[in-house]
């Protein structure tokens, strides 16, 4: 219970990294990572445990199609349904993409939901996975509500920030 710690485990990583977050499903096994590669492409980049952070796999193919920044990754409640949001540094969309079989494939290409331009992207998941909820500071702060899809942009009203 974070009485003691293990040595630092082998790097999820041979490039460095920016921004890197991490989650994990109710039971703590599946626990998922999400940073932007430094190197030489500044992709966003995943990976995935399976064993409660005891080994984990090699970074993914990258889920975003160019240069990303400010990436950010929720799960449900089984870790089977896996969400990722980040801005493209080259036009100021925001992506996100998913999984849905533990973190093992992501569906590609990744689904721009705004076109206005956006920073600082967040997403949350309710405990199943159904409802997904992105949001992100445009001119307004802007949210997509979904059902593992994306439905049309609604604007939230300034009087509630």
């Amino acid at each position: 219970f974070g009485q003691t710690w293990s040595a630092t485990s082998t790097p999820i990583s041979q490039a460095a990294g920016l921004i890197p977050q991490i989650v994990t499903n109710s039971t703590g096994r599946y626990v998922f990572a999400i940073w932007q590669d430094t190197g030489s492409d500044t992709f966003i980049h995943t990976a995935r445990s399976i064993d409660f952070g005891q080994t984990w796999s090699a970074p993914s193919t990258p889920i975003s199609q160019g240069a990303g920044t400010l990436p950010h990754i929720v799960t449900d409640n089984s870790g089977k349904y896996v969400f990722a949001i980040w801005q493209d540094t080259g036009t100021s969309f925001i992506h996100m993409a998913r999984s849905e079989d533990f973190g093992l494939t992501w569906n590609s290409p990744s689904t721009v939901i705004s076109q206005a331009g956006g920073t600082l992207p967040q997403i949350a998941t309710d405990s199943t996975g159904r409802y997904v909820f992105p949001i992100w500071q445009g001119l307004d702060i802007l949210t997509a509500p979904g059902i593992r899809t994306f439905f049309p942009l609604t604007r939230l009203s300034s009087k509630y920030f």
